[in-house]
């Protein structure tokens, strides 16, 4: 805890981490970006000799390797399987071939668009996850611009302000930027959503959108079985578009707010988006025995709206309370293609807190508790007097 003593048993995770870290050939890589001012929350007593980041620990308790990369300087490593962008707070570089004042070797962005294209000698794509600081006010256009081609933007009003998120009533207590959120119904969350049993929440977001008007590419698919929708785009055969799969929702009744203003409301019909993936499906003929066939494979981004998701309270501090580190296992899992430890949360020794209850369900709790004993005693009063009379 804060101060240091032990107050919780994480041995489980721990163990499964181990065991799978020993029996693979090769621990698979996950790289972060570094140059633009990235930072990841901190966890509690950290300094300079001793540092604890809860993300990055979730992210080596998952099985990997972590690594930081300067892709002004380096190139994505062949053996990475997941790059993650986190709080970025300048732009990525990306070089125009008319100009002469970027060096191509500093492309940032066509270091990423060869890391998760899939060519005919390799496997498979690599994954990709951006999480962006709302406190950003300014946008970030090159790489806003990359996320709008995988079908992904942040939801800006006409001033380009971001649309923040609050929710009075479905919220931690006291913080109606805490809010609890719902998923979305569709194959891609069908799985991970077997392994939250706890509520997702985010903190300080930021709403997303689908980038409807890039192109005009981005419209809307039935995509599963529930016939749901999602965004995106098929423009050859066998098809290999992009496909945008939104995940966590605000919940009905949620505002989002652009300069203290409420801007936009999530209904039932339309909710507002704070996390979503967007997959794209390569093709590679596989000829055998004189037969053609396609055998599929695929690489995503995903996109977050709020930095705060991946801090100490929900991924280590509150970890029975809240579904973050779960989700974010099964991300992890979703992007590697490993075996990951989930629904292995640390197990604290002695917890009174109530975090997970939402700000309108205290306020039930308090209105039935306190009106119970007046209403049971007041009928026990009546019953008594009837009693009385009737003697």
């Amino acid at each position: 805890n804060t101060q240091g003593q032990p107050y919780a048993y994480n041995a489980e995770r721990a163990f499964a981490s181990s065991i799978l870290a020993v029996t693979r050939a090769q621990l698979p890589l996950a790289c972060y970006t570094v140059g633009h001012g990235e930072s990841f929350p901190k966890g509690p007593g950290y300094n300079l000799e001793s540092s604890t980041v809860p993300f990055l620990d979730t992210l080596r308790n998952s099985g990997y390797e972590v690594r930081a990369i300067n892709l002004q300087e380096e190139d994505i490593p062949e053996e990475c399987k997941l790059l993650i962008t986190y709080a970025p707070q300048s732009d990525f570089i990306e070089s125009d071939i008319a100009s002469t004042f970027v060096d191509e070797k500093k492309d940032e962005i066509k270091k990423i668009e060869k890391f998760l294209k899939i060519e005919k000698d390799e496997d498979r794509g690599g994954s990709y996850m951006v999480f962006l600081d709302p406190s950003v006010k300014n946008e970030l256009p090159v790489l806003e611009s990359f996320l709008d081609e995988w079908g992904l933007s942040v939801r800006r009003e006409e001033s380009r302000e971001p649309v923040l998120v609050r929710d009075s009533a479905n919220s931690v207590i006291g913080d109606s930027s805490e809010i609890f959120t719902d998923y979305a119904v569709n194959d891609l969350m069908q799985g991970w959503a077997e392994n939250l049993t706890t509520p997702v929440v985010f903190k300080n977001a930021m709403a997303i959108e689908y980038a409807k008007d890039y192109k005009g590419l981005f419209q809307p698919l039935a995509t599963d079985k529930n016939k749901t929708f999602s965004y995106g785009y098929n423009d050859s055969f066998p098809p290999e578009g992009r496909i945008v799969y939104p995940m966590f929702y605000a919940r009905e009744g949620a505002s989002g707010y652009v300069n203290g203003e409420s801007v936009v409301t999530s209904t039932a019909s339309d909710p507002i988006m704070l996390m979503a993936v967007s997959t794209q499906t390569f093709y590679k003929k596989d000829q055998m025995d004189n037969i053609t066939k396609y055998i599929s494979d695929s690489s995503t981004v995903l996109l977050c709206g709020s930095t705060d998701f991946g801090s100490s309270k929900y991924l280590e501090e509150a970890i029975e309370s809240f579904g973050n580190s779960n989700m974010l296992m099964s991300a992890f899992q979703l992007s590697g293609r490993e075996p990951v430890p989930t629904n292995l949360g640390t197990k604290q020794f002695a917890n009174y807190n109530i975090e997970s209850i939402s700000a309108r369900a205290a306020t039930v709790y308090t209105v039935v508790l306190s009106l119970a004993p007046i209403a049971i005693a007041s009928l026990a009063g009546v019953i008594v007097l009837v009693r009385r009379k009737n003697k």
